[in-house]
């Protein structure tokens, strides 16, 4: 379970791949495709030789790559259909598979997972040893589950370290990959460069404006023209920059539209199955069939199953969508259709932004000023969540935000929380007046949070006070308090000297839980070490506290600081604690 863009589906391919080369019965299925048909039309016949030869053995395990979660919620597909379609041809065999399920950190249904894949008990005899802990009251299956490896294991993918991030950007073109670390933004950027798709966005936009980062929209637009260049190492077909931008807008839009996340690229496949897949000859009818191959076969799409395709990922796809209907709209699209089809009506009488165009409302906003008006009157979270707030206007990004705080500001919680990354991009001194004006007003946690991250990401020192009040408010939710800190460490306020000395003291004014979450914030910068050791001999020891303080901590303190070797035995180890209570 990890966040978009972080590598999920690119790892699942690579270890199938690793596992296939090995003999290995290894099997990548993309969950939306299975949605609505069976696995077994998507198989190439190597897979499904490898599969029936599975079969025939007794003890190998299969691997099963289940990707992704999130995609088949945005083609409506059931994740109940998807599951047995795939679970249909392992029937007899659930005992020997391994399944590997990918999400973003959304709500999935577990219980439906497991009961799905799980292996039926055979009859055994019950054995001597069985009956005599039977008749003695003792529970052997317990004991064996106690000692047997968990059912399910959870994992994330770690954010990206400071070599991998060096290594990628080389990867992708950065010549003076020192300047593209330390460059003036970087010491805002590095904090966001932390997925594989952040850094080549943004080693894109560094090469095509020759040493700058760009906002998030052009990012993404380097991205996409780069995976649009044919292969140099090839002989690939050549197709015009435009033309090419052209034809991965239309099938953008088609994708988006349909709901239908892969496209034929084998004529000869998905005969019987054209309900389920885009058929690129249909969109591009006024193409010939040489062109449409070879811009399916450009780096912007990847392999999706057997004789099909998708775009790399979902990001892309959104943002051309949202360019191609623009582009109709300035050749004379009625508006009226458009907002037919960005808009409906709930069962309340409410209009709300359709949910399956939310991300490509946000981008056409970019480029229509009437779409942003009817964005911002209708859901104006959305505009600072998705899309790119930092390339909307001054006056757009004003209106936004208090549109939000005006929407939001009341009541308790509403589950809009705004994305750092997004905050990072809409920050602008110009915003201080609307934060200065409405703080006092807003009772909503969520939205407080968004105006203190604010503070700290466009440097409003001029409201330093709203921070500060919030951090000494012993009555306030702990994760504003800890905002409230993080944007006066931005600030460098004076009031942090005052902070670390009331964390060093003792736990009465500060939870275990928040004394965690904010000891790396503030040492080595505004903590000394006599105080870290004191705050790390009352804090109690748990069995995640280490790995709290070495991960989460270690992590960004190693990015700046010569010495993390020290720390890291410090927190990984946490031997301080013992020292320190034996007077030390």
């Amino acid at each position: 379970m990890s966040e978009a863009q972080s590598g999920k589906t690119y790892e699942c391919k690579a270890q199938q791949d690793l596992l296939w080369k090995q003999g290995e019965p290894a099997f990548y299925v993309e969950l939306a495709s299975v949605a609505a048909q069976p696995w077994g039309h998507l198989r190439s016949p190597a897979e499904d030789e490898r599969l029936e030869a599975w079969k025939r053995t007794d003890s190998q395990i299969a691997t099963i790559f289940l990707d992704s979660v999130d995609e088949l919620n945005l083609t409506q597909g059931k994740f109940r259909t998807a599951l047995r379609n795939v679970a249909n041809d392992l029937e007899g065999h659930m005992g020997r598979i391994r399944v590997v399920l990918t999400s973003r950190p959304l709500p999935v249904d577990r219980d439906l997972f497991f009961k799905t894949f799980a292996a039926s008990k055979p009859q055994q005899r019950l054995s001597e040893e069985d009956f005599a802990n039977l008749a003695l009251g003792k529970s052997a299956e317990k004991q064996k589950r106690e000692k047997a490896r968990p059912e399910a294991r959870y994992v994330s993918l770690l954010p990206l370290g400071r070599s991998d991030i060096e290594r990628l950007a080389q990867a992708r073109g950065v010549e003076e990959v020192e300047s593209f670390i330390s460059a003036p933004h970087s010491s805002s950027m590095m904090d966001f460069m932390r997925r594989p798709q952040d850094v080549i966005e943004a080693a894109a936009a560094w090469v095509e404006l020759n040493g700058s980062f760009g906002t998030h929209a052009q990012q993404v637009a380097f991205d996409v023209q780069a995976r649009l260049k044919p292969n140099p190492n090839r002989h690939d077909r050549d197709l015009a920059p435009a033309r090419a931008l052209k034809g991965a807008q239309r099938l953008a839009l088609a994708v988006v539209l349909t709901q239908r996340l892969t496209l034929r690229h084998d004529v000869n496949n998905d005969i019987l199955d054209a309900a389920t897949v885009i058929d690129p000859a249909i969109i591009l009818e006024d193409w010939p069939n040489e062109d449409r191959k070879a811009l399916l076969e450009r780096a912007l799409f990847g392999f999706a199953s057997y004789g099909r395709v998708r775009f790399h990922n979902r990001l892309a796809f959104e943002f051309l969508a949202g360019q191609r209907l623009s582009e109709l709209i300035n050749a004379g699209l009625a508006r009226s259709a458009v907002r037919r089809l960005l808009v409906i009506e709930t069962a309340q009488g409410f209009d709300v932004i359709r949910p399956s165009l939310r991300d490509v409302a946000a981008w056409l906003s970019l480029w229509q000023p009437w779409v942003f008006d009817l964005v911002n009157r209708l859901d104006p979270a959305l505009l600072l969540n998705l899309g790119d707030p930092g390339s909307l206007k001054v006056e757009q990004r004003q209106r936004a935000l208090d549109t939000f705080i005006e929407r939001f500001g009341m009541g308790g919680w509403r589950g809009v929380s705004i994305p750092e990354i997004q905050i990072h991009r809409l920050a602008d001194p110009t915003l201080e007046p609307i934060v200065r004006e409405r703080f006092a007003s807003v009772e909503n946690v969520e939205v407080q949070q968004v105006l203190l991250d604010l503070i700290g990401a466009a440097k409003m020192a001029g409201s330093a006070e709203f921070a500060r009040a919030v951090v000494w408010d012993h009555k306030a939710d702990i994760y504003p308090r800890i905002d409230a800190i993080v944007a006066l460490v931005a600030l460098d306020d004076r009031e942090l000297i005052d902070i670390a000395g009331s964390i060093a003291a003792g736990p009465g004014e500060w939870s275990q839980s928040a004394a965690r979450s904010i000891l790396y914030r503030l040492y080595p910068s505004h903590m000394t070490d006599e105080q870290l050791i004191g705050v790390l001999g009352w804090m109690e020891e748990t069995n995640s506290t280490g790995y709290q303080l070495s991960r989460v901590g270690l992590c960004k303190v190693g990015m700046e600081s010569d010495r993390r070797s020290d720390l890291g035995f410090l927190h990984s180890s946490f031997k301080v604690r013992a020292f320190t209570q034996r007077g030390g």
